[in-house]
Formats: structure tokens, C-alpha cells, sequence
């Protein structure tokens, strides 16, 4: 008899792979997740497919379509640069709180101690599609310093939207090295309390991404919609 616990690990592992094959592209946009093959694949029953798909779902990974089927969620293309027009703004307001008198300058030392530790890859070929989620840790750390509880509620909430677009940046070579150093030098100038210059750091850092971004989600999607692997 299994214990709840070893079933939330289950659930864990199997919510883990398939949210890598998500944001690899892996599934045809018009693939059905069907879970009894799902299972098969993954060697688990379908119990705990069926609650990963539900998981998922809350994370925006995947839709449920008219017939009740899960299916993999198109990264969003069409309003990628209204979404980024808003991200930028509430950046800007994250930078001129986070070198404001008044700010959490406990939560930032944790924030850019933890940037300055990470390893940076050493090899360009590295890729790593889930880094998304670090990269977005990071951006929720400064607005978490300014002490504004709306503004991370808000800026989370566009992360959500564009998350599926962005996960394909960080496939491309040397693109996760190129982001830890970034963040290292917009954490140093918020440390130093740099408003100027954090805030026009952090504004052609938003700029160059949905650029970048908008042309690897859209190659991205044009494979998923032919069904064409993305990566091995």
C-alpha cells in the first residue's frame, strides 16, 4: 500500500517530465495528451497523470479543450510585445522601488548573493529550457525588495503569459550565460543604489528579450504546428 506521500512524489516526478516535454516543444500543438498513453509512456498508472495534466494546467502549460481533452498550450505570439510593453513598465517601477530608501535590503543581499554564486556555464551548447523559472525567481526577487505586494502579484501574472514564448530563448547558445552575468550587473546597481542607471539597465535588458524572444517562439511554433521536434 502506498502512502500519500509516495504518491505526491509520484505525481512530483511525472508533473517534472512533462513540464519538460512542454517547454521543449516536444507535443504537435494538436497532439492529444491522452493520459493512458501518457502512462505508458512514463510507466506510471494513470492516477497520477491525471493530476499532473491539472497541475499543469494551473501553471498555463496546458489547455483543456471543447471535448475535455488536455493539449499543449501554443506559446504566445500574437500579443508578445503588448505583454512586454506592460512587463517593462512594471520593471521600471520594480528598479526605482528596489533603490529607494525603505527597501528589504536583507531579501536583496539574498538575491544577489544567490546570482553571484551560480555557475556560469562554461560550455555554449549548454541549453536549458526550464531556466525560465530561475530567470523569473530572480525578476520577482527585485520587485519582492521594493516591498510592493501588487506589483509582484502583477508582474507574476505576466510571467505566467509569457513564460511558453521565453523558455525557447534559453535554447539558444550561450544565452543562459549571457542572463546570469546580466542579472549580476543589474543586482550590483541596485545594491548600490545606481537608480538611473538600473533602471536604463533593466529597460534594455526587457528590450533585447522580447525581441529575441518573439523570433524563437515564433520558429518554435511554426515546428509545433508541423509536428516537427524541436530538440532531442
Amino acid at each position: 500500500m502506498t502512502t500519500r506521500t509516495e504518491d505526491d512524489s509520484l505525481v512530483g516526478r511525472v508533473v517534472e517530465e512533462l513540464r519538460r516535454q512542454l517547454l521543449r516543444g516536444s507535443f504537435p500543438l494538436w497532439e492529444r495528451l491522452a493520459e493512458a498513453r501518457l502512462a505508458t509512456q512514463l510507466g506510471v498508472s494513470r492516477t497520477p497523470v491525471r493530476e499532473a495534466l491539472r497541475r499543469l494546467e494551473r501553471e498555463d502549460l496546458v489547455v483543456v479543450d471543447d471535448s475535455g481533452s488536455y493539449r499543449p498550450r501554443a506559446p504566445e505570439v500574437a500579443h508578445l510585445q503588448d505583454l512586454y510593453a506592460v512587463r517593462v513598465q512594471l520593471e521600471d517601477m520594480s528598479m526605482v522601488l528596489a533603490t529607494a530608501e525603505g527597501r528589504d535590503d536583507r531579501r536583496l543581499a539574498e538575491l544577489v548573493a544567490q546570482w553571484r554564486e551560480m555557475p556560469v556555464p562554461e560550455d555554449d551548447s549548454d541549453v536549458d529550457y526550464e531556466f525560465v523559472f530561475v530567470e523569473e525567481r530572480f525578476h520577482l526577487g527585485l520587485a519582492e525588495v521594493g516591498g510592493n505586494g501588487a506589483l509582484v502579484d502583477v508582474l507574476a501574472s505576466i510571467n505566467d503569459r509569457i513564460r511558453l514564448a521565453r523558455s525557447h530563448a534559453f535554447v539558444s547558445p550561450g544565452q543562459v550565460a549571457a542572463t546570469i552575468r546580466e542579472h549580476r550587473q543589474i543586482g550590483r546597481l541596485v545594491e548600490r543604489r545606481e537608480a538611473d542607471r538600473a533602471r536604463e539597465r533593466m529597460r534594455q535588458h526587457i528590450a533585447d528579450s522580447a525581441v529575441f524572444v518573439e523570433a524563437c517562439a515564433t520558429r518554435a511554433l511554426a515546428r509545433m504546428v508541423k509536428g516537427e521536434p524541436l530538440l532531442t
